[in-house]
C-alpha cells in the first residue's frame, strides 16, 4: 500500500505516522486552542479587597482547581494611584479563598516606587496588615 502525500509516494511502514494528510497550520493550532479552552477549569475572576489604616489593597484572583493570586494592587494614605506589586516579590504562605489568605511582600530592593514590605493575614472577613512596625486591623470583602 503506497500512500500519496502532497509532493512524494510514502512507503506503507511510514504510511500513518509521517505521510498522513497535513491539515493547515493554523487550523491545527486554533483546533489545540479550543481544546485547551473548552478543557479548563476556570471560572470568573474574583477579587480580596482590604482598606483600613489609608491603606486600600485589591487581590485578584484566578480560580483553577485551587485559587491563585493573580495580580495585587496597593496604595499608600494619601497616594492617589494604585501600584501594581510585581508577583515575584509576593509569597503565599496559605490561601484558601474565603477562609484565609497569608501573603508576605517583601521590598528588599527598597524601589522607591514600591511600598515597605508587608504582611497580610486574612482569616474569613477579619484582616491584619503589618506595614512600617504598625499593625493595622481591618474587615476584608471576598467578592466574587
Amino acid at each position: 500500500m503506497v500512500v500519496e502525500s502532497e509532493d512524494k509516494a510514502c512507503p506503507p511502514q511510514r504510511a500513518l505516522i509521517f505521510c498522513f494528510p497535513v491539515l493547515p497550520m493554523k487550523r491545527i493550532l486554533l483546533t489545540a486552542a479550543l481544546l485547551l479552552v473548552a478543557s479548563a477549569k476556570l471560572q470568573a475572576t474574583e477579587a480580596v479587597i482590604f482598606d483600613g489604616g489609608g491603606y486600600k489593597i485589591q487581590i485578584l484572583v484566578g480560580m483553577t482547581d485551587k485559587p491563585v493570586v493573580g495580580q495585587l494592587h496597593f496604595t499608600s494614605p494619601g497616594a492617589k494611584d494604585w501600584v501594581v506589586i510585581p508577583h515575584d516579590l509576593l509569597r503565599i504562605e496559605k490561601f484558601d479563598f474565603g477562609k484565609i489568605l497569608l501573603m508576605h511582600f517583601s521590598n528588599k530592593q527598597k524601589n522607591p516606587e514600591l511600598p515597605d514590605s508587608f504582611s497580610l493575614s486574612i482569616r474569613k472577613e477579619k484582616a491584619v496588615l503589618s506595614i512600617k512596625g504598625e499593625t493595622i486591623r481591618s474587615t476584608v470583602q471576598w467578592d466574587i
